[in-house]
């Protein structure tokens, strides 16, 4: 135990156990500077108290969002504060001008936190010359302190400004920093977040070129740049959320069976679910992002749920003991109004009596965040698996996300999936619930920004009466000769000796014949397709969507090679019938 940590939780402990001394204790109300001892540092943040003679409320702060206690109280100059939704209790004595005493989370092995609190008092305003910080920036850990593969990975930064006042977050592939918040003063950013939960200080000094040295929680040193320099200065590309982890084959349905916190087994199987869109959403009451992703869930199924969409909670909790695991997750419910099942699958690490993910959901590949949600389509199989969740703390990037999924599914609503069409500059969009077996090709629901696997999932693999289905066909008379080029907009010649039914692609997107790199082919020349058969996968906007044949017959010509980009309209195939 370090001596800056030893010392503090030692004075808080001595100031807790004194004996009280006021039957009338003053008043504590208002806000508070405060400081947390995580590991090396001291991490500021403020907390602001209410009480009465009846109540005492505990607040941390989320950016402006106020985080309050779930019960609290204040006698002879001792506060306790309750977060049963965090599993914790704040216990401070009142001591001159000052607030000590110590933070703990109640898990097995926990050690308390020791906590420092004054009266806030504004700073000054002064700060010199202000550099433009405002943007998305990129960091990397400084190669000499590279010891792990997690320390190659690239992170996000996200940084609002207002003159010297700066606020932002780090989004790396498992979630957020939560709000950091802070200022520029004497040639120095330092930022910090403790909200009951992820203290961190953000500490960052400008370089010359215009790139920030940021010491992260006193100990660990990173290179930040601006993301559209990132590249130039060194820093690779951060992990995509959407394709960091994936399952171990694609074509199978996903399993699941867990109890529910009546102790019922809920799996895929349960007629519930059978034809329905579904959001595995895998997390724990102890996840910080979880929390932040969980508002958003419960929304989402309380405005679509009656038009199909299904969501679970998968939760891996940190104890496993039923005991202690179902209030925690009674609670996380309680807190967000959660209306879809939530159940507890297992542990986040090995006991005698309980399972990790790796061994509850074994079809998972390279699983490495929680949360990280799964989404499956009407016919069971997985569509898209998305790591990670960007809270309102990472600002535009947040707003962006929940804009696209909800406007696209009011037009869900607005023109009830029959028949409508979008086109821009990057896709075209057509739904139909019926489609026409020999009409133009039809588009598959697909964001013109970003992934959208809700859409993705009504589109692809839905039979037709159930929702919006696309079809990759169109009947041509002028087939595609057999040497045309394979470039993306390459245009197969005609060929006179045969007359082909050619599949087209129907959207923009990246070609490949296969589920998987080490897969077989869907087809081959000369394999025999009905209408249902998947003949490739078409990748766009990081969704990978299942084409198939929509006529019988015997392929006779593949036009493109496997990952070649390929146009809306393109040839794919020639099918001979």
């Amino acid at each position: 135990m370090n001596a800056l940590y030893a010392a503090a939780v030692a004075l808080a402990a001595a100031s807790l156990m004194e004996a009280p001394t006021r039957a009338q204790p003053r008043s504590i109300a208002g806000l508070w500077d405060a400081v947390v001892v995580a590991g090396e540092v001291e991490v500021p943040f403020r907390f602001e108290i209410a009480s009465s003679a009846n109540s005492t409320e505990g607040f941390f702060f989320e950016g402006d969002r106020r985080v309050g206690s779930t019960s609290g109280s204040y006698a002879d100059g001792l506060v306790t504060l309750e977060y049963d939704f965090l599993n914790t209790t704040l216990q401070l004595k009142l001591e001159g001008d000052e607030l000590v005493g110590t933070y703990l989370n109640k898990r097995a092995g926990a050690k308390p936190q020791a906590v420092r609190m004054r009266r806030f008092t504004p700073v000054s305003l002064d700060a010199g010359d202000v550099p433009a910080l405002e943007g998305s920036w990129e960091m990397r850990r400084v190669a000499a302190e590279v010891s792990a593969p997690r320390d190659t990975r690239t992170w996000h930064v996200f940084l609002r400004q207002s003159g010297a006042e700066v606020s932002g977050s780090i989004l790396r592939i498992d979630g957020d920093s939560g709000t950091l918040s802070g200022r520029w003063s004497g040639g120095k950013l330092r930022l910090s977040h403790f909200a009951g939960e992820r203290p961190n200080l953000f500490e960052a000094t400008r370089n010359a070129d215009g790139t920030l040295a940021v010491t992260l929680n006193g100990t660990a040193h990173y290179l930040v740049a601006r993301s559209g320099e990132a590249r130039a200065k060194g820093i690779p590309e951060p992990p995509d959320p959407s394709r960091y982890t994936n399952v171990k084959d694609p074509e199978s349905p996903f399993r699941f069976a867990f109890p529910d916190l009546t102790g019922k087994i809920v799996s895929e199987a349960d007629p519930r679910f059978r034809g329905k869109v579904m959001i595995l959403a895998i997390g724990g009451s102890w996840c910080p992002n979880c929390h932040d992703e969980a508002p958003f869930l419960a929304e989402l199924y309380r405005d679509y749920h009656a038009r199909g969409l299904e969501i679970v909670g998968v939760m891996f909790e940190n104890d496993p003991d039923p005991k202690v695991a179902r209030p925690r997750v009674q609670s996380f419910i309680k807190r967000y109004n959660i209306q879809y099942p939530m159940l507890i699958a297992g542990t986040t690490n090995a006991t005698p009596s309980s399972k990790t993910i790796a061994e509850a959901l074994p079809q998972i590949v390279n699983f490495g965040a929680y949360p990280t949600s799964i989404y499956l389509g009407r016919d069971g199989r997985v569509r898209s698996v998305h790591a990670g969740f960007a809270s309102p703390a990472t600002g535009e990037e947040h707003g962006r996300l929940k804009q696209e999924l909800r406007e696209l599914t009011e037009l869900f609503s607005a023109h009830g999936l029959t028949d409508f069409e979008f086109e821009n500059a990057d896709i075209r969009i057509r739904l139909s619930r019926n489609p026409a077996p020999t009409a133009a090709a039809a588009q598959p629901l697909v964001p013109a920004a970003a992934l959208n696997p809700l859409a993705a999932m009504q589109t692809a693999g839905a039979a037709p009466a159930q929702g919006a289905t696309f079809s990759g066909v169109a009947p041509t008379s002028q087939p595609a000769a057999e040497g045309a080029p394979t470039t993306a907009a390459a245009t197969p010649e005609p060929a006179a000796e045969e007359e082909l039914y050619v599949i087209t692609s129907p959207i923009v997107g990246t070609f490949y014949r296969a589920a998987s790199p080490t897969a077989e082919p869907f087809v081959k020349v000369g394999s025999q397709v009905e209408q249902d058969t998947v003949v490739c996968i078409i990748e766009a906007m990081k969704l990978m969507n299942e084409i198939q044949a929509e006529t019988t017959g015997t392929v006779a010509k593949i036009y493109v090679e496997n990952g070649q980009p390929v146009e809306y309209g393109q040839p794919l195939f020639g099918v001979k019938k």
